[in-house]
């Protein structure tokens, strides 16, 4: 099956589940304004390995950037 690669940070939160359903799996405090500044900052760099596995299980995939990390080959 092809994964949909999704391009942006709110792509990413809306295919989690949405900005509640991420702030409970993915943050220690549930706060849903956590969500929201990653929106504006990008996704913290520590949730890359779980969101990533959980877009794949849903089909989709995302590039490394929207964590703030560089992929191979890429240039910076």
């Amino acid at each position: 099956m092809d994964q949909r690669e999704l391009e942006t940070v709110a792509d990413v939160i809306e295919a989690l589940g949405g900005l509640s359903t991420v702030a409970t799996q993915y943050t220690e405090s549930g706060n849903v304004s956590t969500v929201s500044t990653w929106k504006k900052r990008g996704l913290p760099s520590r949730t890359y390995t779980v969101m990533l596995e959980d877009l794949r299980k849903r089909g989709h995939t995302a590039p490394a950037r929207l964590w703030g990390m560089r992929e191979p080959g890429v240039a910076a």
